[in-house]
């Protein structure tokens, strides 16, 4: 997996790529290994598009409504979602469409 070390967010922290950490601790999975060693620096990491992004606390996570594929890629799924479900409910319904003036007994 890409690494991306923000140097922004190194600067912010007042850190660089040679900081170090001490950390001893039983086998942990590595996301939260991870954590605990950019805690020291206050630094902190998040998972985007494919890579690993390691800044500052604060600019580690992003908020929903700023990750545009979050935001206009699940309403467009939603949408894509209603259009199929709109078309396919004609398909699977057993309700024949009523004419007005027929008469309902007929049928």
């Amino acid at each position: 997996m890409p690494i991306y070390v923000d140097p922004v967010g190194l600067q912010i922290a007042e850190r660089s790529m040679n900081s170090t950490v001490a950390i001893n601790i039983d086998p942990i999975p590595v996301k939260d290994a991870l954590r605990l060693c950019l805690k020291q620096l206050g630094l902190g990491f998040s998972v985007r598009s494919g890579f690993l992004m390691i800044t500052d606390e604060d600019s580690a996570t992003i908020p929903l409504y700023e990750d545009p594929m979050q935001v206009v890629g699940h309403s467009f799924l939603a949408l894509v979602a209603a259009a199929v479900g709109g078309l396919a409910a004609r398909f699977v319904s057993d309700r024949t469409p009523r004419v007005p003036g027929q008469d309902q007994a007929a049928a």
